[in-house]
């Protein structure tokens, strides 16, 4: 039970990681075409 939870913690973390870097991505986006 415990094993589980902590895999699907590790999921989550890998998941939010890679959100924060999708958003990171498309701000440098948006400012990029903004300052175009």
């Amino acid at each position: 039970m415990s094993e589980g939870k902590t895999e699907i913690k590790k999921f989550d973390l890998m998941h939010e990681k890679r959100v924060r870097t999708g958003l990171f991505m498309a701000i440098i986006l948006i400012e990029f075409t903004m300052n175009f």
